[in-house]
């Protein structure tokens, strides 16, 4: 009975507010990433390398460092000459965005453990 009434309460009422608070905090962040690589996409801008440590939570990227603009549409586009792998490209960019969040989410697990409620 117990774990029938946690699963029907609210995921908020079942979340340590520490849980709560990164959890709207990373939503957040996740959105102005989003953000951020949409208008990239959008212009054609490429940031040439996008490590962990080149996105920041505030929604915008440091070290721009190799970065360019196409001149023609090319998803393949890469403006870092030693990107050889096409990791950092155009079309990647995303994904990228993406991975470094992931990164950031499980940095944060390990300040924040998950309950072991059932959601």
């Amino acid at each position: 009975v117990g774990d029938k009434r946690q699963q029907q309460q609210p995921l908020a009422q079942r979340l340590s507010w520490q849980e709560l608070a990164s959890t709207r905090i990373f939503a957040e962040i996740c959105k102005r990433t989003a953000d951020l690589v949409a208008h990239w996409q959008a212009i054609g801008w490429c940031h040439g390398v996008l490590n962990t440590d080149n996105m920041s939570i505030v929604g915008l990227t440091i070290d721009y460092g190799p970065y360019g603009f196409m001149t023609h549409f090319d998803q393949e586009y890469v403006c870092n000459l030693s990107d050889h792998s096409g990791r950092y490209s155009y079309k990647q960019q995303p994904a990228m965005c993406q991975w470094n969040l992931q990164k950031l989410a499980e940095s944060w697990e390990l300040m924040f453990p998950r309950q072991k409620a059932t959601f």
